[in-house]
């Protein structure tokens, strides 16, 4: 059985409750792989929980295997200087690691040259790679490397429990299909689907009916929540740069609101009938 989950999931009790009963019933032939990203829709996880979650997983009787490193790393650190790298690399804090994949090789090579200085060998490592290679080299963490992760799960060669912590910041494979996809998803259910939704109960409510008033609240907290997702998806888009995301969520709020507002109201009809 192999089981998919992310690091902020760690946060759940029944988690633990699971692996204790694991523990109890004498578990094989499972596999957890944990997405450790550092980030969650409300939160940075907390530096160096990945080693508590490892002691952890180990006292209920688990193999841990570590990818914190690609292949490109483990090769640099191979070269003159790379035991330094490595060195910043692991007392880097996730937010700093984080702002600089979004930055690119520049931005990498000025906070490596300013936080090391000039030390000869590691000085020498950072400027033989260009912008490009500098920041596919830094990006290059074990979970998003896959020969690395090949070879981790090759090397398994048991039936006990295994977790698999795999690290991982890299910028396409976290916040394009994490974050950015899915709320872009989002703002277009709400422009296809709410807006017309909420034009129809608008349309179905005349003007002296005293539902009316409900109609409108409702058309306002549609409309507020189009625009509210499709921006949230423009504002995630623009920042690491898709700049046609904010574009399209822009035009997906405008869109919604004027299916809204466009819409005929219905006249009040009064009847002659007696009662």
């Amino acid at each position: 059985m192999i089981a998919l989950v992310g690091d902020a999931e760690l946060d759940e009790g029944n988690i633990f409750e699971a692996m204790l009963e694991g523990w109890k019933q004498g578990l094989r032939n499972c596999w957890w792989v944990i997405d450790y990203n550092r980030q969650s829709l409300d939160a940075v996880v907390r530096e160096g929980l990945w080693e508590r979650y490892e002691h952890l997983f180990k006292n209920f009787g688990w193999d841990v295997v570590i990818l914190k490193y690609g292949s490109l790393q483990e090769a640099a650190f191979r070269e003159p200087g790379g035991e330094c790298l490595r060195q910043w690399i692991d007392t880097c804090p996730n937010q700093l690691y984080s702002a600089l994949l979004f930055q690119g090789g520049a931005s990498w090579r000025k906070r490596l040259l300013d936080d090391i200085g000039d030390q000869g060998a590691v000085t020498k490592l950072i400027e033989g790679r260009t912008d490009e290679e500098l920041a596919r080299l830094m990006n290059n963490l074990g979970g998003h490397d896959l020969p690395s992760i090949v070879e981790a799960l090759d090397n398994i060669d048991h039936d006990r429990p295994t977790c698999f912590l795999w690290m991982a910041l890299e910028h396409d494979a976290t916040l394009v299909p994490g974050v950015v996809a899915p709320m872009a998803l989002l703002g277009l259910s709400f422009a296809v689907l709410v807006a017309p939704l909420t034009a129809s109960v608008m349309s179905s409510v005349a003007s002296s009916d005293e539902g009316l008033a409900s109609g409108i609240n409702n058309a306002a907290s549609r409309v507020a929540q189009l625009a509210g997702v499709a921006i949230a998806a423009g504002v995630g888009s623009f920042m690491s740069g898709y700049q046609l995301g904010l574009l399209a969520a822009a035009a997906l709020s405008v869109a919604g609101a004027i299916t809204v507002a466009s819409t005929p109201r219905p006249t009040a009809v009064t009847s002659s009938a007696p009662l």
